[in-house]
């Protein structure tokens, strides 16, 4: 009977298509194409409240993003949080390369908010 062979090469091209990198391990990381600002949260604005938002998601091997990824890190406020997260949903990206090929990578985006002064 024969088996199909399959080189170490394939198997490790196969294995990356279905996994995640962190930056550290792309040769390319992924990068935000377009971006519009975050709107700054009115209560916010008026109360003349600085602050930052950290969010997390994945960028896909197509550069799409994964919705159901997107997470909090870390934020001053969860107003501006979710001020990031609308704003990345219409974000447009380039995937990470690996190796020559296009790969998923998890991306952070920072994002701060400085109040206007009165």
């Amino acid at each position: 009977m024969l088996r199909p062979t399959i080189d170490a090469d394939s198997i490790v091209r196969l294995l990356d298509a279905q996994r995640v990198f962190v930056v550290s391990e792309v040769d390319t990381p992924a990068k935000v194409v377009s971006l519009q600002e975050p709107d700054y949260p009115d209560s916010l604005r008026a109360a003349g409240v600085s602050g930052s938002a950290v969010i997390e998601f994945i960028i896909d091997a197509d550069g799409k993003l994964n919705k159901e990824s997107i997470g909090v890190v870390s934020a001053t406020h969860i107003g501006f949080a979710d001020a990031v997260r609308l704003a990345v949903l219409e974000a447009t990206f380039l995937p990470a390369i690996k190796e020559q090929r296009p790969v998923a990578q998890v991306y952070q985006l920072p994002v701060t908010f400085t109040a206007p002064r009165p």
